[in-house]
């Protein structure tokens, strides 16, 4: 068993944890490959980013508006759609923002950065926010999020903010989901279970120059793969000559791509 340990993002959590089936290893696989934050394929950053400034600075909410002539038109739709939302959701609320310091979350080998995006007092009220954008592709309700919300509850954090309640924000809905009942023991062993999932397929699956999945049960490519695993894993960068799927089977495009592997390794 791997002793590496494994850093994701609260974000990429969530959208693990909102997957079923083989879509949880393929967002995995995605995880593993994807490497380091890149701001330009964050679709929902500038709106991000625009929402807390606007609160740092006590702004007027009307001002998000003014993303719609900045981004690309492509944006353009599911920003203005967003924005009526969250300034629909604000409407009639006394807001403060207050800092949240940092926040982190650890099963096992498995290390979540959960730290919140925003405090906001709302009515009084302080809660810890994580923003969430993709509605239209995964949704969060009161019941999906309480696994969520009770990695917020349980995360280590820097500051210690008494009172405080945490809550995801549904953007696209304008909708705040609190944790609003005590942590239940089958509620944080549902969470370990999402944890623990994620770190077995982390484990099982990586990937080499495209090849999706590795086929476990052809045990002679298994042990050849495994051989070279930690080769491939450890910081070399191997480019396998590419061939065509059509004219060989699955078994045997592996195995070539193996041992070209192997041949530039001696």
């Amino acid at each position: 068993m791997s002793n590496e340990m494994i850093s994701v993002s609260f974000t990429q959590f969530i959208d693990f944890t909102l997957k079923r089936d083989v879509s949880k290893v393929n967002m995995v696989r995605r995880i593993k490959t994807q490497g380091e934050y890149n701001p330009a394929q964050d679709f929902w950053r500038k709106l991000r980013e625009e929402i807390k400034r606007i609160h740092q600075c006590q702004d007027d909410i009307l001002e998000l508006d003014r993303l719609l002539t900045e981004v690309a038109d492509r944006k353009v739709n599911q920003y203005s759609q967003a924005i009526a939302q969250y300034k629909k959701f604000c409407r009639g609320k006394h807001i403060e923002w207050f800092d949240v310091g940092r926040s982190s979350w650890m099963y096992g080998r498995l290390f979540v950065r959960s730290t919140p995006e925003m405090g906001l007092i709302i009515d009084g009220q302080p809660y810890l926010i994580k923003m969430y954008f993709k509605e239209h592709k995964e949704k969060l309700d009161q019941r999906r999020a309480q696994a969520l919300l009770t990695l917020m509850n349980d995360s280590l954090s820097s500051l210690e903010l008494p009172n405080v309640k945490h809550a995801m924000l549904n953007i696209k809905k304008g909708r705040l989901i609190p944790l609003h009942k005590p942590v239940t023991e089958s509620i944080r062993i549902a969470l370990e279970s999402e944890a623990e999932s994620f770190t077995h397929i982390w484990d099982k699956v990586w990937v080499i120059a495209g090849i999706q999945d590795v086929p476990s049960h052809n045990s002679s490519i298994w042990l050849m793969l495994s051989s070279i695993k930690t080769l491939l894993t450890s910081g070399g960068a191997f480019i396998l000559d590419s061939a065509s799927s059509t004219a060989q089977t699955r078994d045997t495009l592996i195995k070539s791509q193996v041992l070209t592997v192997l041949s530039r390794l001696n």
